[in-house]
């Protein structure tokens, strides 16, 4: 896979895991051409003394051996494991991977524990030959007609393109990373394609990894045994185990410590968990959508994320565009947030000299913070239409010049609004829209100094 080019045009392979009996379809979304692409594995088996079997799976991950619990089962060849090898997509690759078996892969007449095949090949497991091809078919997104999607409100064709990303998302099990600034709408994403999915009526559990203490956010992801520790006086569940069945939403992804990345990855890779202090492995069975305001390629080259673990989060990317970005979205919003919060009239909530107020300002807070102002405007406005004047805005002005990745952008805001508050936190965090923890963990992410405030 191109690293660079899956960052910077949105390009993504998807590789979902199946969990329980339920098919999941393999997409690959081109946000560059906006084109959504349907992949099949095409496996075809030849046995030495039984009949041949070809199959189509429109899923991630398919096993093959002798026990009827495979998606494959060879019969009539006594060399060949009960459960010889699995097959995944990465990208336009095939990946072979033997599991255990007595005589493992033979490929190209060598004994091999995994293999890489683009698009697809041929090799043998015990005296079967395998066929592996990958099939597609490919069709444009097309932006859903709907101006809603649960409590995702949107007009614009780029968040109209996130409503059918969504639904496509939904579909399947596939894991979903969502990127966007603060204040997007990144959880409400997250619930709708919960909300959406064949696992609604399970729980949907959330854990913002930047707002957990590091004493404690092992214990809060893994969960852990009585008397694993000092004052682990009952069993805790962690997580994924709270999620069993449901959805898993990872929040602030990016702030996981290094040390807890690598355990994640354990989790993804065998739908298991161990508790602290546990002796056995819980299998799991949770969907996983994470987030991040971060640059996460970034991360991995500064190797403060693992590479393997962003490959296994950044199967379904959906991006979520700034405020900014697409202004015709604001009057709808803050007339949804006005009704919200009480004004109750079929007539004119905003006049045109508060819509252009509204429409002049960069939003470096984005819909959160356009919620706060609204709320604000509804208290302070003496009648209705809400005039100019009860519009009160304070709020840092992200800098879109130079480098206009997410981190600069979110730091250059953190620093402008520290700037107008002299230092306040409290203000601060307010301003941006988020909590004062929150504005914490990011000035320490980001090295922000006293002097870089001037306060």
């Amino acid at each position: 896979m191109d690293f660079d080019l899956c960052l910077t045009q949105h390009k993504a392979y998807i590789n979902p895991t199946l969990m329980g009996e339920v098919s999941t379809k393999i997409l690959k979304y081109d946000a560059a051409n906006k084109l959504l692409t349907t992949e099949e594995i095409r496996v075809s088996i030849r046995p030495p003394d039984g009949e041949g079997v070809s199959r189509s799976f429109s899923k991630g991950k398919i096993t093959i051996g002798t026990l009827e619990g495979n998606d494959l089962v060879v019969k009539g060849d006594e060399y060949v494991s009960r459960r010889h090898c699995k097959i995944e997509v990465s990208g336009d690759m095939l990946i072979v991977t033997d599991l255990g078996s007595t005589n493992g892969i033979i490929y190209n007449g060598e004994r091999v524990d995994k293999i890489s095949l683009k698009n697809g090949g041929s090799f043998k497991i015990g005296r079967t030959e395998v066929d592996i091809r990958l099939g597609r078919s490919s069709r444009r997104l097309v932006p859903d007609s709907a101006k809603g999607l649960g409590d995702l409100i949107a007009v614009s064709k780029e968040m109209r393109e996130v409503f059918s990303l969504i639904k496509h998302a939904a579909s399947s099990d596939a894991t979903v990373c969502v990127m966007g600034e603060s204040g997007t709408g990144k959880e409400l994403v997250a619930r709708e394609i919960h909300r959406l999915s064949r696992r609604a009526a399970s729980p949907f559990v959330a854990i913002n990894c930047g707002a957990i203490p590091p004493t404690i956010i092992e214990s809060e992801l893994f969960g852990h045994e009585k008397g694993a520790f000092t004052g682990a006086s009952t069993l805790h569940r962690g997580v994924f185990e709270q999620a069993d069945g449901g959805t898993l939403f990872l929040d602030e992804i990016g702030e996981m410590p290094p040390e807890l990345q690598t355990r994640l990855l354990r989790v993804l890779e065998t739908s298991s968990v161990r508790r602290i202090g546990g002796q056995r492995d819980i299998r799991v069975d949770a969907r996983i959508i994470a987030a991040t305001n971060q640059d996460l390629g970034r991360l991995v080259e500064e190797r403060r994320f693992r590479e393997d673990l962003f490959f296994r989060l950044y199967v379904f990317p959906i991006y979520l565009p700034p405020l900014r970005e697409r202004k015709e979205d604001i009057p709808v919003l803050a007339e949804h947030f006005a009704r919200g919060f009480g004004v109750d009239t079929k007539g004119k909530i905003f006049t045109e000299g508060a819509i252009s107020k509204l429409l002049s300002h960069k939003w470096p807070g984005n819909v959160r913070e356009l919620k706060n102002t609204i709320q604000r405007a509804v208290i302070l406005s003496p009648s209705l239409p809400i005039g100019p004047d009860s519009i009160k805005i304070a709020a840092a002005t992200v800098n879109l010049g130079g480098d206009r990745s997410l981190s600069n952008q979110e730091k250059n805001a953190i620093i402008e609004a520290l700037r107008r508050t002299r230092g306040n936190k409290t203000r601060a965090a307010s301003v941006l829209g988020i909590s004062r923890s929150a504005l914490i963990n990011k000035i320490k992410r980001f090295a922000i100094r006293r002097e870089d405030v001037g306060a």
